[in-house]
């Protein structure tokens, strides 16, 4: 796995973490830009504090020369501050303020998710897609009996049917992220799903978690899953990937039923519409990824509540099929992942 992090330092990570939400002027955001400076990064604490100035003056002068990386400044809201003020010109200075100070104390941090073909083998316990899982050496390989059923036609399907393994991931690879602090350290879960192609054209999944002091070794895939006559190849095992995550910001999608009374105004046709949406692109633009908020990949945002977060968002397949989870925001950092849910499925994303 690559982490394209956004901070430098080896100790940052939990003062940009206790910054990302707190623009007020002696507040941990200044607390930041301090210890920035007293590390030696006068350049980047300037560019903290110019946060703090454009965020309470509504003026994008302060950010015309930021230091530091992409990455870094997407963290701490160059971007979302810039369009905010930027494409907010047509509205009041207390319509700006409003929106502002109900869209920023939500900003969560989150992980963007690419992948590529692995040069070589992944080692066992590591996060990769595809290829062959890590599961205990005493246990089965899931079945469809073990599925969700989300399009409530599970029983019309084979349930000794072996499913698709999508991909793992272990927590201790996101320990050093700013999404880190609000994980396990230790531990890990696996994702399968069983693609049926010719009658129902349905998705349905699995979720496994792991737990750090359990041995895990390589599974072979099933016979049934390398003839797959349920998903056309759908189901058949697939090369090993790389994942690559980098650190991004999120807000919650408020042109959704879900977000939207929290903050209000911001579907396409309403006052806020056009801004929220730019606002959005600014943010966890990738629609694959971890933590944060689930955003539609076709209808709305299918957060179950607002009380839920962004588990994981895959693809079935690295060319086709993506799936949503979600997780209470109370069970994700004790590891407690009986309550993931799959949440939305896009057959032909």
């Amino acid at each position: 796995m690559i982490v394209n992090s956004a901070f430098e330092l080896a100790d940052e990570r939990d003062h940009l973490y206790d910054a990302l939400t707190d623009f007020t002027p002696n507040g941990r955001r200044e607390h930041y830009a301090s210890w920035l400076e007293s590390q030696g990064h006068a350049a980047r604490a300037g560019t903290v504090r110019a946060t703090i100035a454009a965020y309470n003056e509504l003026d994008c002068s302060f950010l015309s020369n930021p230091a530091g990386t992409e990455h870094w400044q997407r963290v701490i809201a160059i971007p979302l501050l810039m369009r905010l003020i930027d494409e907010g010109q047509q509205f009041t200075e207390r319509e700006l303020i409003d929106l502002r100070n109900l869209v920023f104390p939500r900003i969560r941090p989150c992980l963007t998710l690419s992948y590529e073909p692995a040069k070589s083998t992944p080692d066992v316990g590591a996060s990769y897609l595809w290829g062959h899982p890590d599961l205990l050496e005493n246990q089965e390989w899931p079945k469809i009996a073990e599925c969700s059923d989300w399009f409530s036609a599970k029983d019309q399907l084979p349930q000794d049917q072996h499913c698709a393994f999508l991909g793992q991931f272990r927590f201790s690879d996101l320990s050093e992220t700013l999404l880190g602090r609000e994980l396990p350290s230790s531990g890990g879960f696996s994702i399968f799903a069983i693609t049926e192609t010719d009658s129902l054209g349905i998705q349905e999944t699995v979720v496994r978690p792991w737990s750090p002091e359990q041995q895990l070794v390589r599974f072979e895939p099933p016979e049934d899953l390398i003839t797959d006559r349920l998903g056309d190849s759908c189901n058949s095992p697939k090369r090993p990937h790389t994942i690559t995550l980098t650190e991004a910001i999120s807000i919650p999608d408020a042109a959704s039923p879900t977000f939207g009374a929290l903050i209000p105004e911001c579907k396409w046709s309403e006052k806020f519409g056009d801004l929220y949406s730019s606002m959005m692109a600014e943010c966890n633009e990738d629609t694959l990824g971890i933590g944060g908020y689930l955003r539609g990949t076709s209808g709305d945002d299918p957060s179950p509540d607002t009380n839920h977060m962004r588990f994981v968002v895959l693809r079935v397949t690295p060319e086709a099929g993506i799936v949503h989870f979600a997780i209470p925001n109370e069970d994700i950092e004790k590891g407690c992942l009986n309550r993931v849910q799959y949440v939305w499925s896009d057959w032909d994303s």
